[in-house]
């Protein structure tokens, strides 16, 4: 009996690697979000810690202006750069679903040929079985 082959076995492997990257990217992604997010509560972090340490001296008053300005900035672009993470993570997931769409759907025509394999390779079975039976029962007479 022949063994089975698949005839898309490459287009498979082709799908699995694309959604194999595409997850990478989405863990990259991911892994960029929490970063840009973990950079954006310290910077929070490091405005509390510094109005609860300046004192009432106008000098400290007057550096902590210019030093909540210049966070006010730094956040800003930290929240900016966190909506561009969000973005990418959300695009990678998309991506990362149609890759294991498009892998699923060539698995499933794996399947039905299989299918079709077998139950062609069960009829074949069938037939030399039959065969050799009506061969066996005719020279016994």
């Amino acid at each position: 009996m022949r063994k089975f082959r698949f005839t898309m076995e490459s287009a498979l492997r082709l799908r699995e690697h694309q959604e194999h990257q595409a997850l990478e990217q989405l863990a990259g992604a991911i892994g960029d979000h929490a970063a840009a997010q973990q950079r954006l509560e310290d910077t929070v972090k490091q405005v509390a810690d510094t109005i609860v340490r300046t004192g009432h001296d106008v000098h400290q008053k007057v550096a902590l202006t210019a030093f909540l300005c210049r966070m006010d900035e730094i956040s800003l672009q930290q929240q900016f750069e966190l909506a561009q993470a969000q973005d990418a993570v959300a695009a990678a997931t998309d991506q990362a679903r149609h890759a294991q769409a498009a892998r699923k759907g060539i698995e499933k025509v794996k399947e039905r040929q299989l299918e079709r394999w077998q139950i062609e390779a069960s009829r074949e079975e069938d037939r030399v079985l039959n065969e050799a039976a009506l061969t066996r029962k005719g020279t016994q007479r």
